[in-house]
């Protein structure tokens, strides 16, 4: 959690420079200690284009994963997805 926590500073640059490459880091550290939160995160930055490629495909992949460890904003973002939001989404980069 202490990752996820740091990633979400460089994220939005509080108290630090933003850093997109260095918040991806950080979350993709809690993520592979299961922390599911910072799997949303990740799949925000996919589907949003935040310091990587757009790409809705590894969203959805890292968004499932959070839902497998109980996020259920991650759920929320698979439905809208699912449901026609990703046309929405694709033109924020």
């Amino acid at each position: 959690a202490a990752e996820d926590n740091i990633g979400v500073m460089y994220e939005h640059g509080q108290g630090v420079e933003q850093d997109y490459a260095e918040a991806m880091k950080r979350y993709r550290i809690s993520a592979a200690k299961g922390n599911g939160e910072a799997e949303l995160n990740i799949g925000n930055f996919y589907q949003h284009g935040l310091g990587v490629k757009l790409d809705l495909n590894e969203a959805i992949k890292w968004y499932r994963s959070a839902v497998s460890n109980g996020n259920e904003e991650a759920a929320q973002k698979l439905s809208a997805l699912n449901n026609g939001g990703a046309a929405q989404e694709s033109h924020q980069e």
